[in-house]
């Protein structure tokens, strides 16, 4: 809900004058009137969709045209209201300052008593006429609430605006390769797939070429974490030619960090680094914080990977500091474990350290169910027990088998292996589809992947995918284990 005390009266005005008026609406149709020019000088009509005005450096720069929604939404102008959404604040607060969770507040205000959801977590009506409208405000708040670690939300939404769309081939297309986005983030790569080719095949044939080269981006990432490394480097080379062509510097960024992860998960880290180099110039063209962030992260990894441990650091810190700057949640567990593992990298002993950190990205992933992030943690985690009784020298990835040498356990290791074997029993869970594990695996086989007695590749006839980084790495860990966990 939009909060009074930010937007509204002096609380002296309120008490006094504002809270006797039987109908206050007429008030705030002549606040309209009086902060229309003051919102017009500061964001022009549309500029905020085209561009960013070069006088908007901070949130407060803004605030005029943000009063201005507020009595918009007071006088019950709600169409209006959400066109200067629209115009003026959308790209800004998303793309130049990363105010997720104010989209959210903001928002809250088109519908019904002021809040997105009811107590049944069903969606409440938009005050809205029109439903193309409707599907924009479900998408702005989809995307906000995805980035702010709320992705059920995300998908509560991205289906609504879906279900508005049907008419619309285009926001039907962009609204399934939303919700393919939530998907994958939530584990249920099936699904993601899926809506990534409906939207291909919308896209072709509506003959929307930058909506078709977002969709083989999205889907060149979503192969490459189901292990599908050649197949997702040409839906990536697709989408980056397209995007070239169209000369959209932003989108070729983000194609260059996906193309420096998928390199990762294939062992090829001096290639990383260089996808990752160009991903961050990129990022500095249209100075979007997102990219910057995800950029920034990307090189750490690189970094560390090629065990360049200063840059790494240096990198990792940057993406820390800006992400807790604007909030994104969906990036705080991958750079907190990059930094855990660095941690280990630079100073084999310090245990400690490392598994808080990494305790601390589990405390952010499972409260936002980010299964894949989940798999990644529980594998560091086994793995920190095992370098900690000698058993492995500290690793500088996340992804593939365990390298360096290998020691034997001793029977004294065993209160130690059992802390690993928990650790590797989560990792493998997560590593399954959710809706596979919920609904097509007997109890006897989950039974089996908790203990650690069959591996997810055993699975593979009767999964669609593997994930593939996490998998490996946990498939290596389980072989060292000799000792099977006791029943």
């Amino acid at each position: 809900m939009l909060s009074g005390d930010t937007y509204d009266f002096h609380p002296i005005v309120r008490k006094f004058f504002y809270g006797k008026l039987l109908n206050p609406k007429p008030v705030h149709e002549k606040l309209v009137n009086v902060l229309e020019p003051r919102a017009d000088k500061v964001v022009p009509p549309s500029a905020g969709i085209f561009m960013f005005p070069v006088n908007i450096q901070s949130l407060t720069d803004l605030n005029p045209v943000i009063e201005l929604y507020h009595h918009l939404i007071r006088a019950g102008k709600y169409d209006e209201a959400e066109r200067l959404f629209y115009d003026r604040l959308s790209k800004l607060l998303y793309y130049r300052f990363g105010a997720y969770r104010l989209m959210i507040q903001l928002l809250s205000g088109l519908f019904e008593g002021g809040e997105v959801f009811d107590g049944d977590g069903n969606i409440r009506d938009l005050l809205l006429e029109r439903d193309d409208y409707k599907a924009f405000v479900l998408n702005e708040l989809a995307n906000s609430y995805s980035l702010t670690g709320e992705p059920e939300k995300a998908v509560a939404c991205f289906k609504g605006a879906v279900k508005l769309a049907k008419g619309n081939k285009k926001n039907l297309a962009i609204g399934l390769g939303n919700l393919a986005v939530q998907f994958h983030i939530l584990g249920r790569i099936r699904e993601a797939e899926a809506k990534l080719r409906e939207r291909l095949e919308i896209c072709r044939e509506i003959e929307d070429e930058f909506l078709e080269a977002v969709a083989h981006q999205k889907l060149g990432r979503l192969l490459g974490t189901a292990g599908k490394i050649s197949e997702a480097m040409r839906e990536l080379e697709k989408a980056f030619d397209s995007f070239e062509k169209q000369n959209e510097k932003q989108s070729q960024g983000i194609v260059e960090a996906h193309r420096a992860l998928v390199s990762l998960m294939n062992a090829q880290s001096k290639d990383a680094l260089e996808h990752a180099k160009r991903a961050r110039k990129l990022a500095d063209v249209v100075e979007f914080e997102r990219d910057i962030i995800w950029s920034e992260w990307v090189l750490g990894i690189s970094h560390l990977a090629l065990n360049q441990l200063d840059e790494a650091e240096r990198h990792f810190d940057e993406a820390l500091k800006r992400c807790r700057r604007i909030n994104m949640v969906d990036h705080e567990p991958d750079i907190l474990l990059g930094i855990a593992r660095l941690t280990l990298a630079v100073k084999k002993d310090a245990f400690k350290r490392a598994k808080n950190l990494a305790q601390e990205a589990l405390k952010v992933a499972e409260n936002s169910k980010y299964w894949l992030k989940l798999a990644d943690i529980h594998n560091f985690l086994a793995e920190l027990e095992l370098v900690r009784l000698g058993l492995v020298e500290p690793q500088l990835t996340h992804w593939g088998e365990i390298k360096g040498k290998r020691r034997k356990p001793k029977p004294d290791h065993r209160e130690g292996l059992d802390v690993a074997l928990k650790h590797l029993r989560r990792a493998a869970e997560f590593e399954i589809d959710k809706d596979i594990w919920e609904k097509e695996l007997s109890e006897s086989e989950r039974e089996a992947i908790r203990n650690c007695q069959i591996s997810c590749n055993e699975l593979s006839n009767r999964l669609t995918y593997v994930y593939l980084g996490a998998c490996r790495r946990t498939q290596s860990l389980m072989r060292l284990l000799n000792p099977r966990p006791s029943k």
